[in-house]
């Protein structure tokens, strides 16, 4: 009987034993564990913003080499275009059709699209397949990122001041007799005279000008208060602001004075044809058009204008090129937040251990950095011998097929990898320098970066204001409307669509959050 029952126990164990085996030998064979030879070969589907470059799939193949010889795996990358763009991920994400990868931002459609459920949470999953990323951002960063108490991107990791600005043609100054532009009204001598001597449009202005001009348009006129100079305008949604020596009173842009001041310039721009008359209806916008000379400024980053440079100089070498940036004015110019651009994994994704996999290879290799920023070597860039990047002998910045940072490698950007060339535009490095000193030393900017709006409560409200601004805002921003009558009409339909109930909800909801901080 003893020998019967130990049999059984005997067996009963063995039993256990190799079930646990199996389960762990299935748990362990399922788990990607980062060896090629374990990796089963999968192909991934990544999308970006805006728009494509002519040798880009000729740096795809290259890159898809080095994912087929580290990870078992190939890429293929889709670009929106920047017309519809946010409209375009929308319907990519909901499609229900396989999507692994999706650049994401605050400015884009990140905090909806997570608010959704539409994304991986990654507090399990990145410290798993991609550590070293996960482990380099600070907890302050990873707040910012957090959606309902979940991180759903990984950031780029990058200073990024904010703050565009204008490009423009400081020969065609010197030419008539101005000196540097300093100040709106230094702006708007240039364009009288480019508009009379040149025969040119001043600011020939249409395609993304719309949304600079739109999210930035009363600090683009300056004519903030004095006050707003030390104390900077927090954004925490669009048109609702908030000052940081005065957090306890936000406000709706459109109803600030400065914004009303701005309409007077605006006005006065159009109606003497500094800016196109269809510029609403105007695709190319006024990146392009200067780089062809048909328009003397366009509204540029710090960043953008420096790799500009190099394709206008190729171009056009007799320019004297210069930036002004209302910015430039402030003490203490803002900072783009933590999570300014990032990729996301969206849940109908199938592989998003891989897909970390790859971001971890994109954020810590060079390599990787280098292919999806700047093309590939000896093709589109080389190094000189001190180490800077500088394009192949024979190939300009306005021949390349792959111009420097165009394509969206931005959500993966790594300030430690960011290659800079000798050839910059002096006159906004003073400008990206400071600003960065700025960051780092005093970061006042951080106050209120980890807020976030929900707009679940008011989202009828919000989508009928949004259709309000696209009739009225838009021709009145651009000057095509009086604002002795178009103004009025302007807050009169926002508060017809719900303006009244969002700044409600939006005033909740900011109590809330700073009440606790």
């Amino acid at each position: 009987m003893k020998r019967s029952i130990k049999k059984i126990l005997s067996f009963t164990f063995l039993c256990t034993f190799f079930l646990f085996l199996s389960v762990l030998f299935f748990c362990c064979g399922n788990k990607e564990s980062g060896k090629k030879d374990e990796l089963k070969k999968v192909s991934l589907t990544m999308w970006l913003v805006g728009d494509s470059v002519p040798d880009y799939d000729e740096m795809l193949a290259e890159l898809n080499k080095i994912m087929e010889r580290d990870l078992n795996a190939t890429l293929k990358v889709n670009f929106t275009s920047w017309t519809d763009w946010k409209t375009k991920l929308r319907l990519v994400i909901s499609s229900g059709e396989q999507v692994d990868l999706v650049h994401m931002a605050p400015w884009s459609i990140y905090d909806e699209q997570a608010k959704l459920g539409a994304f991986y949470a990654l507090e399990e999953l990145a410290p798993q397949y991609a550590p070293k990323t996960w482990a380099s951002y600070s907890e302050e960063v990873l707040k910012q990122a957090q959606v309902n108490d979940h991180v759903y991107m990984l950031p780029f990791r990058y200073t990024d001041p904010e703050g565009n600005g204008f490009l423009y043609r400081l020969d065609l100054a010197k030419k008539y007799g101005l000196s540097k532009i300093e100040s709106i009204d230094d702006l708007e001598k240039y364009m009288k005279v480019v508009k009379e001597k040149e025969g040119i449009i001043p600011y020939n202005a249409g395609g993304f000008d719309n949304q600079v001009m739109s999210e930035s348009f009363a600090m683009w006129m300056k004519t903030w208060p004095d006050s707003a100079d030390e104390n900077l305008v927090v954004g925490q949604m669009n048109y609702i602001k908030v000052f940081q020596n005065d957090p306890e009173h936000p406000f709706v842009l459109y109803e600030h004075e400065s914004f009303k001041q701005a309409l007077q310039y605006a006005r006065r721009f159009y109606t003497n044809g500094y800016w196109s008359k269809n510029v609403l209806a105007n695709n190319t916008d006024s990146r392009e058009a200067f780089l062809n000379g048909t328009s003397a400024i366009t509204n540029l980053n710090p960043i953008n204008a420096n790799e500009e440079y190099r394709r206008l100089k190729a171009k056009n070498p007799d320019w004297e090129l210069d930036w002004w940036s209302p910015y430039q004015n402030l003490s203490h110019p803002p900072k783009s937040p933590a999570n300014n651009n990032g990729m996301s994994i969206p849940i109908s994704s199938k592989n998003p251990g891989r897909v970390l996999m790859l971001l971890e290879k994109l954020h810590q290799d060079q390599a990787y950095a280098d292919l999806t920023t700047f093309g590939i070597r000896g093709k589109h860039w080389d190094l000189d011998g001190n180490g800077e990047i500088i394009l192949p002998e024979g190939v300009t910045a306005d021949t390349t097929g792959f111009p420097w940072d165009r394509p969206c490698p931005w959500g993966w950007r790594e300030e430690k990898f960011y290659r800079s060339g000798p050839t910059k535009l002096k006159s906004t490095w003073p400008v990206v320098r400071d600003w960065i000193q700025y960051i780092y030393d005093n970061g006042a900017d951080k106050m209120f970066a980890d807020f976030k709006f929900d707009k679940v409560p008011v989202e009828a409200e919000m989508a009928a204001i949004d259709s309000v601004k696209t009739q009225y805002l838009d021709p009145l921003i651009w000057g095509m409307v009086d604002p002795g009558k178009g103004y009025q009409e302007l807050i009169d339909k926002m508060y017809q669509a719900g303006l009244q109930k969002v700044k409600d909800e939006f005033d909740r909801q900011w109590n809330a959050y700073s009440g606790n901080r």
